[in-house]
């Protein structure tokens, strides 16, 4: 079957919003219009058309088929490939050991992807920073303002959006990812690409113990799991000890396309054969 390998940047911005993510989903099982998708998640015509373009315009999805209602054209959405590969490229072949002494927090800048705190951390814990992501939808240049304040004399280095090659070179090169991802209780991310490309890289992440963090960071092996800023702080001396070999083979294990089709496939039939939540 044909895979899409999603490398572009603009296409991991367009799976990263998880009401899109829903739709990709949807449409893995067939085309659908944007009435018949509204109706399936519940939402307004105009939400769902929004999200669409998105994904028609990073080429995740495209119109299969029209059809004539009334005056009206009504377009029919698929994917552009039977299955996308969400693993941000390919492992590199060589881990390199050796990293350069600095760390990396990598996401929108806003709130909620916690550059702001990795700043502060970083700062309390004396270690250079780099810091890098696209603008976060509805907080722009008031939150940069805010990261650039708290970054003022502590060896803090701050970029807008990169290119992809530029992020993967970030990736291989930095001690380890601070990602202090943080949401109202009860929320969270239900899963992160950009931890997950990090520990591909060889590079381990940290992070707070909460939401998707705990299901996609093996704690002690690809990165390491903090409970309180104190222990995240604590760790940020220790995360980059971990074997960098050992983090991508973990890593590869999990969330390489083959693993990743078994463990669907797996959960399909339960379902099919009664297993409920």
């Amino acid at each position: 079957d044909e895979v899409l390998v999603v490398e572009d940047l603009k296409q991991f911005r367009a799976l990263g919003d998880a009401f899109r993510a829903r739709i990709v989903m949807l449409l893995r099982e067939r085309a659908a219009s944007t009435s018949e998708l509204a109706v399936a998640l519940e939402a307004p015509k105009g939400t769902v058309g929004h999200h669409l373009k998105v994904l028609e315009s990073a080429g995740l999805i495209r119109v299969v088929r029209t059809r004539q209602v009334r005056a009206v054209t009504e377009r029919y959405y698929g994917q552009v490939a039977n299955s996308i590969d969400p693993i941000c490229g390919e492992v590199p072949a060589e881990i390199n050991q050796e990293r350069e002494p600095w760390y990396l927090s990598l996401g929108n800048w806003s709130p909620q992807k916690g550059h702001l705190h990795a700043v502060r951390m970083a700062k309390k814990a004396g270690v250079k920073l780099v810091v890098a992501g696209p603008n976060g939808d509805g907080y722009g240049e008031y939150y940069r303002q805010s990261v650039r304040e708290a970054a003022r004399g502590g060896g803090i280095r701050l970029y807008g959006e990169v290119s992809q090659e530029v992020c993967r070179g970030f990736l291989a090169t930095t001690t380890a990812m601070l990602y202090p991802v943080s949401y109202p209780k009860g929320t969270g991310e239900a899963h992160s690409m950009k931890a997950v490309e990090a520990m591909l890289c060889g590079t381990p992440v940290l992070a707070y113990d909460q939401g998707a963090m705990r299901e996609v960071i093996e704690d002690g092996i690809t990165g390491m799991l903090a409970s309180n800023e104190v222990d995240f702080q604590r760790k940020i001396g220790q995360v980059g000890l971990l074997d960098r070999a050992a983090v991508a083979r973990a890593a590869s294990e999990r969330w390489s396309v083959e693993a990743t089709v078994n463990r669907l496939v797996s959960w399909y039939d339960d379902v099919l054969h009664g297993l409920r939540w």
